[in-house]
């Protein structure tokens, strides 16, 4: 268990947290990550269901999550992706896809997917159906014809079937958890999820139902190997394991194997602040100016950065910008702790020494000048937080009532506009006295909002004023409701 963290059967029993998703995988696309299985007897070609839960590390590029990598045509090949304009996309090869209508930008939490193929629907737009978040999606395009009764790529005996990527590239950049194939049913959202009544946010529930002879179901439950018979076990009882290819579980910044979950979801680096740094290895390195996705002041909290270059400077940064940093060397890693608006940090281990006293407002883990790995606890601490600080993760943070909460930010004209924290999800935003229409003028993340227009109504260059109403608790505020993905 994650230092600090705590179970949410202790957190008062939450009901819409008995089902635990207790790991990931990380998709360093660089790496070329996936896992694999090359089914030795065909399935149901006709009728399938594939569901996971995938949490996005970096945004406007082709990334596969699941395929069939048969001879590349329409006929024998087959992929579930994020396109590079962030819809997703179901698609054979070449021209035969479909476009999601709604675009899936946001990186600080994690969206559950669901792809049903159905060729003995009379209606042909039924035959493929894609849910996110428990809603079906519609789609935008769709020059992906099904015909009545067709066999597709999904279940053909000796083709390669993926996970997360494919040897020929094109690989996810995130984190994925909890994927189950299940073979000759065709099953909506709601058999692996449902609305929690209190805050109406998806949340998982354990698949109750069979898996037909190909089917199957990984929980990454057992890191021990990056084998097909450990990491890639199969749980559903059918034994057909999956092969991990360029995935790793050795201790340290390179494992694969974490801790972030819907269940849990840990603070990375923001991928979404115009103008910071690249950000890698799920979005846990960041090649200069970062901060992370979850405030720190919450919390007694505790983090740690590790400095890979030279003059590097970490610390935590206000909302407005302001940062509290020290000067460090590379090579180092360098635990920080925050409670009461005192910041202090350690050097490998060594004494405590403050940086400063007397913060008020937010404070975001922050790093600039180089590279830097960021651990919120969503792997092994190299170094023993001191007692009563707590991992920057989704179960740690506290309870709250619903508010309206204000602010200012500087705009800058663009379309790719400024990242708001907020520390929630806005049901509802104005800026400047105009109402947002989420996925037009703003998107709205489990953890603000990202500006999205160069109009001068909602993203003048200079002040820019917004009021939002946002969800009441904030161990859920980094979940994904049903009107997220804008």
């Amino acid at each position: 268990m994650i230092p600090g963290s705590a179970h949410a059967l202790m957190l008062g029993g939450d009901p819409c947290e008995v089902y635990q998703i207790g790991h990931s995988l990380r998709f360093n696309a660089p790496d070329g990550p996936y896992l694999s299985r090359t089914p030795g007897v065909a399935g149901d070609r006709k009728k399938w269901t594939w569901s996971g839960w995938v949490k996005r590390a970096a945004l406007g590029t082709p990334q596969v999550i699941f395929a069939a990598d048969g001879a590349h045509d329409n006929t024998n090949y087959f992929e579930l992706r994020f396109n590079n304009t962030d819809q997703i996309f179901s698609a054979g090869w070449s021209s035969s896809h479909r476009n999601s209508t709604r675009l899936f930008r946001d990186t600080s939490a994690h969206f559950h997917i669901v792809l049903v193929w159905d060729s003995a629907q009379a209606v042909e737009n039924d035959r493929i159906k894609l849910y996110v978040d428990g809603v079906r999606e519609s789609f935008t395009t769709s020059v992906l014809s099904v015909s009545l009764d067709q066999d597709g790529p999904v279940n053909t005996a000796g083709v390669a079937h993926c996970i997360g990527g494919r040897s020929g590239g094109g690989n996810l950049a995130g984190y994925l958890s909890d994927p189950h194939f299940i073979d000759g049913q065709a099953l909506d959202a709601s058999s692996f999820g449902f609305f929690c009544p209190s805050t109406s946010q998806w949340r998982p529930k354990a698949y109750a139902g069979t898996y037909g002879a190909q089917g199957s179901h990984l929980d990454f439950s057992d890191g021990s190997a990056a084998t097909a018979a450990a990491l890639g076990a199969d749980r559903s009882g059918n034994g057909n394991n999956w092969t991990p290819t360029n995935l790793s579980v050795t201790a340290g910044a390179g494992c694969d194997w974490l801790e972030d979950t819907t269940s849990n979801n840990f603070a990375t680096w923001n991928a979404l602040v115009p103008g910071d740094s690249a950000k890698s290895n799920g979005a846990l390195d960041a090649a200069g100016t970062a901060r992370a996705t979850i405030e720190s002041a919450q919390i007694a909290s505790y983090w740690e950065i590790t400095a890979n270059a030279v003059s590097v400077v970490g610390g935590a940064v206000s909302e407005a910008g302001t940062a509290n940093t020290i000067a460090v060397p590379n090579g180092s890693t360098y635990g920080f702790r925050l409670s009461g608006g005192t910041l202090d940090y350690t050097a490998n281990g060594s004494a405590w020494t403050n940086i400063a006293s007397g913060l008020s407002g937010a404070r975001f883990p922050y790093a600039s000048g180089g590279a830097n790995t960021l651990n919120a606890g969503q792997r092994t601490f190299s170094y023993t937080p001191p007692a009563g600080f707590k991992a920057l993760c989704t179960k740690n943070l506290p309870k709250s009532g619903t508010v309206t909460v204000s602010g200012s930010f500087t705009g800058n004209a663009s379309a790719d506009g400024p990242f708001v924290a907020m520390n929630g999800t806005p049901a509802t935003l104005t800026i400047n006295g105009n109402a947002v229409t989420f996925g037009t003028h703003a998107d709205a993340l489990s953890n603000g909002f990202k500006i999205r227009t160069s109009s001068a109504s909602y993203n003048a260059a200079g002040s820019n004023t917004w009021v939002a109403t946002i969800v009441s608790d904030y161990r859920s505020i980094f979940r994904h409701q049903n009107a997220k993905g804008n």
